[in-house]
């Protein structure tokens, strides 16, 4: 019995990850672009990294639906979709799909276009742990 369940638990278990997200801002007097820039790593091993970017969108929105796969070929990111401050993306592994989401709560210049014609760039960086589960399920650590 005791193999049984320890069998359940290493089947549904997947892999520690974490994800460093980067949102930076350029501004200078012809305009304004902010790029959010994903990097994922898991404790299996295997890293990969995607990113967009907008430029003069007051929404600061922009989409990447093109493929990553990891350096060593065990997972893929794909479907990039960010707005304001927060990215929602997909990891595929196992044949398995994961819904991530980030958010960066950096404090940012609300209004780039009032400086002028000074150059200026801001950034906000964070990092976010998780394990997945081939079930499907995704559990934050923060």
């Amino acid at each position: 019995m005791k193999r049984f369940i320890l069998l359940i638990s290493f089947l549904s278990y997947s892999y520690a990850w974490f994800i460093d997200f980067t949102i930076t801002n350029s501004i200078n007097f012809l305009n304004f672009s902010r790029e959010f820039t994903t990097f994922i790593k898991s404790n299996a091993g295997g890293e990969t990294s995607t990113s967009c970017s907008s430029l003069n969108n007051e929404n600061y929105t922009c989409e990447k639906s093109h493929q990553e796969v990891s350096s060593q070929g065990g997972y893929s990111i794909y479907d990039l979709k960010c707005e304001d401050a927060t990215c929602k993306l997909k990891i595929e592994t196992d044949n398995v799909e994961f819904n991530i989401e980030v958010i960066c709560y950096g404090e940012f210049d609300s209004n780039p276009n009032d400086g002028g014609f000074e150059n200026k760039s801001e950034s906000c960086e964070f990092r976010r742990s998780f394990q997945l589960y081939l079930n499907g399920t995704v559990e934050y650590e923060d």
